[in-house]
């Protein structure tokens, strides 16, 4: 008998896989427990095409991702700020101030939780930032303030 798992039931299949069981195992402990259904024509038709949605939105996140790598790799940013003459800033630079800087210049939505900073930037000159990428990748930009 063929049935559709609803969950993982250990050393027989995986949650949303369609296997062929015994019909005694099927009847007296997978359908009892909610663990699967009989695998009709409708559900084999309706499994297979969420298994297709989701591999197309994995696929589409990891395009959308290695763009958003290749926008940030090696980037070099230029900004200018008020400082006083040793080069302190009479602010600092944080990782949410870095986010919305991504956001104006090149358009990436990157969360500040992703920019390693581990503290506020609070002089001028060049600073490596280190990113953690969509991607599971780290890279590092170069940011370079400059006086004001």
């Amino acid at each position: 008998m063929k049935v559709l798992f609803l969950q993982n039931v250990t050393n027989v299949a995986k949650k949303d896989e369609i296997k062929e069981v015994s019909s005694g195992y099927a009847m007296n402990f997978l359908f009892p427990q909610k663990l699967a259904i009989p695998a009709t024509k409708d559900v084999v038709i309706k499994t297979t095409q969420k298994i297709k949605s989701v591999e197309k939105n994995i696929k589409q996140k990891n395009y959308i991702d290695n763009k958003m790598s290749n926008k940030l790799k090696g980037l070099k940013i230029n900004i200018k700020a008020k400082a006083n003459e040793e080069g302190i800033m009479f602010g600092g630079i944080s990782s949410e101030d870095m986010s919305k800087l991504l956001k104006k210049q090149l358009n990436v939505k990157l969360e500040k939780e992703k920019i390693n900073l581990p503290h506020h930037i609070k002089t001028v000159g060049i600073h490596k930032i280190t990113i953690k990428l969509p991607n599971g990748k780290q890279d590092t930009i170069t940011l370079t303030i400059e006086k004001e």
